[in-house]
Formats: structure tokens, C-alpha cells, sequence
């Protein structure tokens, strides 16, 4: 008994019915919801505990077999990527270096290549005078001058003239050559215009030492 008077039993069905039928009605019937709630609060408590229990009991066995295979498994699985990893890594060495060496050959090409056009661009650009004035049209002047510089060539620089014309004209004979300057082509005609002046400029050269030889006044000096 405590202080409050009240006192604390429990009861199964049994009794409970057992209670009812021999209690006064209204008496009966707050007694019966009374044990009533105190068997199903009873029940209950057992009911959870009961449960803890039962998850301690599997939790306690159950946990450390998967702690173990935790340590475990890491390890194995470390060991296992190690491997690919390093396969990994060195195909990708491989495959970098035969990249650089593809990249670094391609770029000798390209440079190869720029150093070819630079070259040429140099040549040509060494040489716009002569290209210049071969693509030149001869004005009519021109063309009049070299036909009478043609007449005053020696028989043995004909041949010479054939040898320029000979693509464009055609020949009469073996010694006769007829050819129309106005026909020919420009690049043609400069070049004969350049052996010419050329021929010519060395005769005038030899005349003038030949006069210089029979000058008795140059001699004296």
C-alpha cells in the first residue's frame, strides 16, 4: 500500500471476469476499464521491451561480422586497383609520349614547310627587276632598235638568235631564219634583245681596243 491508498495488482482475463461478476454493476464496470488499461499498458511495456532485446541481441551478433569484412574488404580492394592503376598509368605514359612524338614531327613539317615558302618568297623577291622586265611589253620603238641591231650581228651570232626564236618562227633553210618581231612573245623577244645588246656591246668593246692598239698617240701615253 502506498500513501495514496491505492494499491497495484495485475491481473489476467480470467480474473478480471472472475472480479466482474462479483463486484456491485457500477463498481464493476470503472474497475473493469480500469484493469483493462492497466493490462494493455502491461502488455505493451512487455511488448517493447521484448523488441529491444531482440535488436540488441541481433545487433550485437550481426555487427561484427560486417565490421570485419569492412577491414577486410578495403584491402582486398586496394590490392586489386593497384594493379590496373599502374597499367593504367603507363598506357597513358605511352600514349602521351606517342602523342608528343606525333605533335613534335608535325611540327617539324610545318616548320620545314614555312622555311620553304620563306626561301621562295626570298627568291622571288631577290629577282622582281629581271621578271619584271622580261613580263614587259616592248613599245615599238624597242622593237624597231632591235631589228637593226639584229642586222649588224655577225654571221656567226646568227645562230645564236635562231637558238632564242626557234620555238616561235620557222625556219627556211638551214643557214635562213625569217621571224616578225611584233609576233613574238614578249618574254621571247626580251631575251633576244638581251643577247643582242649583249653581242653587240662586246664588239664595241673589241673595235675600241683595236683602235686603242693602232693609235700611235695612246701609245705615247
Amino acid at each position: 500500500m502506498n500513501s495514496n491508498n491505492q494499491i497495484e495488482f495485475y491481473l489476467n482475463s480470467q480474473q478480471v471476469d472472475y472480479i466482474q461478476m462479483k463486484l456491485p454493476q457500477g463498481f464493476s464496470l470503472h474497475l473493469a476499464s480500469l484493469i483493462h488499461q492497466r493490462e494493455q499498458r502491461i502488455k505493451v511495456s512487455r511488448f517493447d521491451a521484448t523488441f529491444k532485446t531482440h535488436k540488441l541481441e541481433q545487433t550485437s551478433q550481426e555487427d561484427l561480422a560486417p565490421r570485419r569484412a569492412q577491414r577486410i574488404q578495403p584491402q582486398q580492394q586496394k590490392d586489386k586497383k593497384e594493379p590496373d592503376n599502374k597499367a593504367q598509368k603507363i598506357l597513358q605514359k605511352q600514349k602521351h609520349h606517342q602523342q608528343y612524338q606525333q605533335q613534335s614531327q608535325q611540327q617539324k613539317q610545318q616548320q620545314q614547310q614555312q622555311q620553304q615558302q620563306q626561301q621562295q618568297q626570298q627568291q622571288q623577291q631577290s629577282s622582281p627587276k629581271i621578271v619584271s622586265k622580261l613580263q614587259k611589253q616592248m613599245t615599238q620603238q624597242e622593237k624597231l632598235n632591235l631589228g637593226e641591231n639584229i642586222k649588224q650581228l655577225k654571221i656567226e651570232y646568227l645562230r645564236g638568235v635562231w637558238e632564242i626564236v626557234q620555238e616561235s618562227v620557222q625556219a627556211n633553210g638551214e643557214d635562213e631564219v625569217e621571224f616578225d618581231i611584233d609576233v613574238l612573245p614578249t618574254k621571247t623577244a626580251r631575251k633576244l634583245e638581251a643577247y643582242v645588246t649583249s653581242r653587240l656591246q662586246a664588239k664595241k668593246h673589241k673595235n675600241d681596243e683595236e683602235d686603242k692598239s693602232l693609235d700611235p698617240n695612246s701609245s705615247d701615253q
